[in-house]
């Protein structure tokens, strides 16, 4: 990876970071009288989100352009996980990973950093438009259509990668993504009732599941989830991420920081 290639990479790990403490921000506003379980329940997501951050840090710092473009492909995959579209600024440091993970240096002609901001601004609405006419199809488009475009070769005469750097890029992916299906396999729902305290404060307390509150005994409000990850879940997705992160600050056999740091995907 070139110098350049690794700012950008850096870059693009501190904005998917950003991002995920932003839509922690964003949900926890929002979230409005719910139980503490309920309100923490949203660091599981975030977490996920954040961890390709971790990983294209990682890559960048050690030179591997494979685990900078798993994080790029970690980035693409998430940014269609919320319905709402919230996810899609995922889109960008998705690109930037692929491009820095690619970039040559001397061949590519230098870009204007107010093109780069215009197209993160423009960005924006595009993608909002994408959604609101074609759905979440569109939005799966988009996204292979931005890994195309990142992922280009800045020239011919790149190197190629080898298969134990492959195969490493490719367990990060796999890993991330086991991680995200086993907060989705295991899940429960919660119901809780909440009583007010002499000082205005809910003392919440967790009650079986269940169709209807009865709201005695000076309970004052009740509420459910569904979709909530288990334990079960919560330890099998950290053990997947641990592995991951561990596959990506692997060192190779060779004793050097890493054979791949001239190769690029």
């Amino acid at each position: 990876m070139t110098d350049r290639g690794r700012v950008t990479a850096f870059v693009s790990a501190g904005a998917v970071i950003a991002f995920a403490a932003a839509i922690l921000v964003l949900a926890r506003s929002q979230d409005g009288l719910e139980p503490p379980q309920a309100a923490s329940r949203g660091l599981v997501s975030v977490a996920l989100l954040a961890v390709p951050g971790l990983i294209g840090a990682i890559g960048a710092w050690a030179r591997r352009p494979t685990v900078v473009i798993a994080a790029g492909v970690l980035c693409l995959l998430q940014s269609v996980v919320a319905f709402s579209g919230v996810t899609l600024v995922y889109l960008l440091p998705a690109i930037g990973f692929l491009r820095g993970a690619t970039e040559q240096g001397s061949s590519a002609s230098p870009r204007r950093p107010w093109l780069l901001l215009l197209g993160a601004i423009l960005a924006v609405p595009i993608a909002a438009a994408v959604v609101l006419f074609t759905g979440i199809f569109g939005v799966l488009l988009l996204a292979i259509a931005a890994g195309i475009l990142g992922s280009r070769p800045r020239n011919s005469s790149a190197p190629g990668v080898t298969t134990r750097s492959a195969a490493r890029g490719l367990a990060i992916v796999l890993l991330v993504i086991g991680a995200w299906l086993a907060t989705f396999a295991w899940t429960e729902t919660e119901c809780w009732i909440g009583r007010s305290g002499p000082d205005g404060t809910i003392s919440w307390e967790e009650i079986p599941p269940t169709n209807s509150f009865s709201l005695d005994d000076g309970a004052t409000v009740g509420t459910c989830s569904s979709g909530v990850p288990t334990e079960m879940a919560i330890a099998v997705a950290s053990l997947l991420l641990a592995a991951a992160i561990g596959v990506a600050v692997a060192p190779d056999g060779s004793g050097a920081r890493d054979q791949e740091s001239g190769a690029v995907a």
